[in-house]
């Protein structure tokens, strides 16, 4: 795990056009965020063409990082994440499932390298604590940015329990790690 701090002064060199400190940020994260890119688009090519895509917006809009608001490794995650996601729109892919409980029990572990020791087992308690429809609801949306439609169709539910479920999920995990 890269020193967060480190990333945070790389991030404000390349906020000043520092290609230098680009290059070295790039060298740093590339292979934790191409994993992110890879774990939701399952596809190499795709995978590599939203991680350039990711790092051109990184370098466009480093200024407007807050380090108040995360760590930059969990900032530059999320602009891949809804790349990633944004592609999966895009080709409008569809798969079907048979099973949905056999999915939900086969969900991947939470990527917790994107965080520091402390907040990633902080983090994997709190989500242990949720029933498993709430948890495995929050997983779906975020592994596969689903919104709320999709995983009530997904999971043959009503979208008023899916929306529940996440907002609860989110509201509990944020309660478990504020204290």
């Amino acid at each position: 795990m890269q020193d967060a701090k480190q990333l945070q002064t790389l991030l404000f060199a390349c906020s000043h056009r520092d290609r230098a400190a680009f290059t070295r940020l790039y060298n740093l994260t590339s292979a934790n965020l191409f994993a992110v890119a890879i774990r939701i688009l399952k596809k190499q090519s795709l995978a590599e063409d939203v991680l350039q895509d990711a790092y051109i917006s990184i370098w466009n809009k480093a200024s407007e990082f807050t380090h108040t608001k995360g760590s930059v490794m969990a900032w530059m995650s999320s602009i891949v994440r809804y790349r990633a996601f944004d592609v999966l729109r895009k080709q409008k892919r569809t798969v079907v499932y048979e099973d949905a409980e056999n999915e939900i029990e086969h969900l991947p572990e939470l990527d917790m390298s994107l965080l520091d020791t402390e907040t990633a087992l902080a983090l994997r308690e709190c989500l242990s604590m949720l029933n498993k429809e709430q948890r495995n609801s929050l997983m779906l949306s975020f592994y596969e940015g689903l919104t709320h439609g999709e995983l009530a169709e997904r999971l043959a539910k009503p979208l008023g329990t899916i929306k529940s479920w996440i907002r609860r999920s989110l509201l509990q995990v944020r309660k478990c790690l504020e204290q």
